[in-house]
Order: structure tokens, then C-alpha cells, then sequence
């Protein structure tokens, strides 16, 4: 019945409007200026934008939505070199529906000379530029990617660019961290140069510190950064550090392998020592065969414990570390005593061994060990007691009481048992290319910045996903346009003559 139906339809739209050729030609006239009308008014209006990247690059994130949410002040976009169809434009477009202060608008040669000359644009050269008040941000399209030496893709960093960029000029303080000179730490410009940028991307200041020459601690410290101390603290440098320790402050602390004869650092331990830490001298040797590599087990891949530092890591990344340390805690009594808890960050697998012997019979030491997990990265927090009032009315009766309701605080630390993985070092595994830029080695040690400093907005705001950039050839590019344009034609022409055909033979 269903079928009859159908046959009826179709006989009677070729009885009353495929009769004759010009009826014909007039039909499919009209058809193929449907097509392209439609195909040009829909690139005219602003349709929900679908992205189906795996890692959703082009979607804005819940880690920048929150942060962009919060932003109180105006913020204008001024966008050069971009159209209003651009993937960027519609990433622009999703800041302003999270925040209505946040607005763009997109300049022109021909339209806006003026604007033009005012920020010195020059053309070939497309600029983001991000303004709140006085304050303004240049970002070029160097800004907006990088390259994954490790995988060979190009990596979208514009979210990660543009949030960032809008924070900066926002936020009522920056966090201040202070990294501490004066006992042959890693030097700033010569190694930690390239994560010293990815911190000020990140909206924090950073700035040495010598506690031999300033005398002090200054009270904006947000966080001392302590990476791979060869020397000792001395006495003076101690009472300073541990001030600032019950004071509440924070730390950072990466040590690397030492030489056996300058290893005993006291004064460093004693540091350590509040939080019930010691980091061992020696090296991890891993022989789980899907963690260590290169055939090499001083080089692997640790095990990330998945919390709220490591949680968009843990989940597909990777962190590599060569030639890392172990770091020992103080049994459960003593964590009590020291009001201490700990989280571990990253382990080595249960089958690794720790050599402590440099020897040239160094790997027959492990023959009598026993394989056993070694923790590489922790935080501690430490709890504080705040009886400063206290102990000024010791002389009133009052005293227990307000000791009773004394109010506290935390202080904490996080350890990493290696340097070299966030440092400028060339890499054992990936010729030519340095540590910090090896899988998720920065993120890690960024995620932990923001932790310690109350950044949580910046854990996970670095947009990072790798995508493969494609560009097609003339040929390839001509092949799509016959593909989207000529086929559909040839197939309507094929039509009509296999229909003309068939009318003459009949």
C-alpha cells in the first residue's frame, strides 16, 4: 500500500512538472540556487559551534570559566588580522557569555586607521590585545602555540594565552615567590629560565632571594622556591627560615644527587626536620619494564597519585625524571608529635631498588635488597599553634583560656626528590631538548606553585592538547572544492540526461 502510495506521488510530479524540458531545467535551476543561497546565508549567521576534538580545544574550559566568572573589571579585546568567522573570534565569544565585562572588537586596516596607527599594527602580523583600565597585554600568534618535541604535534595554548592574560590585568595581587640564592642552587638564568616564564604566564612574580644580604624575609613572600641547594644553610639563614615556617609560610623544595663528601648538609635537615622529611642520597633503579626508558632504569616514568595537584595529569599524562632521589617520613608517632600529615605526589613502582653505593659494584647492591615503591614528590602541612596573645597576658589569669581558644595555622612543604626535571638540562632520551619541556614535567611543578600559593584557578587553566597541524596542498585543496561543488553538479546533470534518455526511447 505504502509503496503504491509513493509510486503515485512520484508519476504525478513528473506528469505535472517533468513533462517538458524547460519545466525540467527550471526545477533543477532552482535547486541548485537553493543550495548555494542556503550555504551563503548560513555562513552569514552565527550558529552554535560544535567541537568534536577529542580534548575539545576550542571549547572554553570549566578551569577558565571559573577564574573569567569572578573578573569584576571591564576588559576590551582588540583583535587585528582576524576575521569574525576565525576559531579564535569564537573562543572570544565564549568569554563574553561567561562574563558580560569581557567584550572584543576587531579592527581593520580600512575601517579603523586610527586604531591602527595607535598600536602601531603592522599588517601580516595578527595581535590579540587584552586592556582593563590602564593596563594592557600584547599577544601574537607565538603566544598562541607551541611544539611537543616528545610527539612531534603542535600544542593550542590561546585559552591557556587569553585567560591568562585577562588574570594578569585583573587580579588585585600577584603571588610573590622567592627563590633563594647563596648555596649554588640552580641558576635562574642559565637553567630554570624557560619554567621562569611559564610562572610569569601564570600570573605569578618571582624574584632571588639572599638571606645573607637581606637580612629578612619580606611579608609579601607567597612562597620560597628552594631548587637543588650543593651547600649548607648557615645559623643565621635557619632562624630566618624557620620563622618564616611558623609563621605560616610556605615552601618548595627539590634536591639532586650530591657527591658523598658534601651530602651532610645539618642545617638544611633541620629544615626539613619540621616537617619529619629527609630526602636520602641517592638513586632511584627502576626495573618495572613499562616505567623505566631507553633500556636505562636510572630514567623513568614515576607513578602519579592522583589528587588535587596531580588530578589532569594522573588521569592520561606523564612526568619523567632522570636519575631521581627517595624521600624518607618519620613513623605515625612522630607525625603526631611534629602535628604533621602527609600526601604523597608521585612513587616509583614497587619494583625499583635505591642505590646509595657509587661504586663500580654499584648494581650488586640491590642482589640482597628487596624491591620496594620510593616516594619521589610529597606535601606536608604542618599545623601551627598562633599563642602569640597568649603568651603577652602569661601574667593574666585569663591566659589559659585565650590559649585554649587560640587560633591556628598551617604551614607547608612540598618535596620533590629531583631538579633537573623542571631545569633548561638537556635530556638523556630526547636529544637536544631540555627536561622542563618533556611530557608534563611543567605542569607539575606549576600545579604545585598554585597550590601552595591558593592559585587553584591555575592548576588546570593550561590548555595543552596536542593536535596534528594540517595543511593541504593546491592539489588537495582542489580535490575538496570538486568534491563539495562539481560532484553534486555532475550528479544533477547525470540525472537529467539518464531521464531524457529514457523519455526519447519511450
Amino acid at each position: 500500500m505504502k509503496k503504491n502510495f509513493m509510486e503515485a506521488i512520484s508519476l504525478n510530479i513528473r506528469k505535472k512538472f517533468m513533462a517538458s524540458r524547460l519545466k525540467t531545467f527550471l526545477i533543477t535551476a532552482i535547486l541548485v540556487v537553493g543550495f548555494f543561497t542556503l550555504n551563503l546565508w548560513i555562513d552569514t549567521i552565527d550558529l552554535p559551534k560544535f567541537d568534536i576534538t577529542e580534548k575539545k580545544i576550542f571549547t572554553l574550559s570549566d578551569e577558565s570559566k571559573k577564574p573569567i566568572k569572578k573578573v569584576k573589571q571591564d576588559v576590551n579585546i582588540i583583535v587585528y588580522g582576524y576575521d569574525e568567522h576565525s576559531t579564535l573570534v569564537d573562543l572570544l565569544k565564549q568569554y563574553h557569555k561567561t562574563n558580560s565585562v569581557i567584550n572584543y572588537t576587531i579592527i581593520t586596516d580600512d575601517e579603523n586607521p586610527d586604531l591602527v596607527k595607535k598600536y602601531n599594527l603592522t599588517k601580516d602580523q595578527p595581535v590579540v590585545i587584552v586592556e582593563s583600565g590602564d593596563l594592557s597585554k600584547t599577544l601574537t600568534s607565538y603566544d598562541f602555540s607551541s611544539y611537543d618535541y616528545t610527539t612531534y604535534q603542535q600544542i593550542d595554548l590561546t585559552e591557556n594565552a587569553i585567560t591568562n592574560a585577562i588574570l594578569n590585568l585583573t587580579i588585585a595581587e600577584k603571588p610573590k615567590i622567592y627563590f633563594l640564592t647563596g648555596h649554588e642552587e640552580l641558576s635562574l638564568e642559565q637553567y630554570l629560565s624557560t619554567i621562569l616564564s611559564y610562572l610569569q604566564n601564570e600570573v605569578f612574580d618571582y624574584e632571588s632571594l639572599n638571606l645573607l644580604t637581606q637580612n629578612t624575609i619580606p611579608e609579601e613572600c607567597s612562597l620560597i622556591a628552594i631548587i637543588a641547594p650543593q651547600k649548607d644553610l648557615i645559623e643565621q639563614e635557619v632562624n630566618l627560615l624557620k620563622d618564616y615556617v611558623n609563621r605560616g609560610g610556605n615552601i618548595i623544595f627539590t634536591s639532586d644527587l650530591l657527591n658523598p663528601e658534601n651530602a651532610n648538609m645539618p642545617n638544611w635537615q633541620s629544615i626539613l626536620d619540621l616537617y619529619g622529611l629527609t630526602v636520602e642520597n641517592g638513586i632511584i633503579y627502576e626495573t618495572n619494564e613499562n616505567s623505566y626508558v631507553a633500556n636505562s632504569p636510572l630514567i623513568f616514568f614515576p607513578q602519579i597519585e592522583s589528587n588535587s595537584i596531580t588530578s589532569e595529569i594522573s588521569t592520561d599524562g606523564s612526568i619523567i625524571m632522570e636519575m631521581a632521589k627517595r624521600i624518607k617520613k618519620v613513623d605515625e608517632d612522630k607525625q603526631k608529635e611534629l602535628n604533621v600529615t602527609y600526601e604523597d605526589l608521585l612513587k616509583s613502582s614497587d619494583k625499583s631498588y635505591f642505590i646509595t653505593d657509587f661504586s663500580e659494584n654499584a648494581l650488586n647492591s640491590i642482589a640482597s635488597q628487596t624491591p620496594e615503591s620510593s616516594i619521589i614528590a610529597l606535601k606536608a602541612t604542618k599545623e601551627l599553634s598562633d599563642n602569640s596573645n597568649s603568651q603577652e597576658d602569661a601574667s593574666n589569669e585569663e591566659s589559659t583560656e585565650n590559649s585554649d581558644e587560640a587560633q591556628t595555622k598551617s604551614s607547608e612543604i612540598i618535596v620533590i626528590a629531583n631538579s633537573t626535571f623542571i631545569s633548561n638540562v638537556q635530556s638523556s632520551v630526547a636529544s637536544n631538548y631540555s627536561q622542563v619541556n618533556l611530557y608534563n614535567n611543567a605542569d607539575f611543578f606549576l600545579n604545585s606553585v598554585a597550590n601552595l600559593t591558593n592559585r587553584e584557578d591555575t592548576i588546570t587553566v593550561r590548555k595543552e592538547a596536542s593536535s596534528s597541524t594540517y595543511a593541504p596542498t593546491n592539489t588537495e585543496n582542489n580535490i575538496v572544492l570538486i568534491v563539495i561543488f562539481v560532484v553534486p553538479l555532475l550528479i544533477i546533470i547525470i540525472g537529467i540526461s539518464v531521464w531524457n534518455h529514457r523519455k526519447r526511447k519511450r
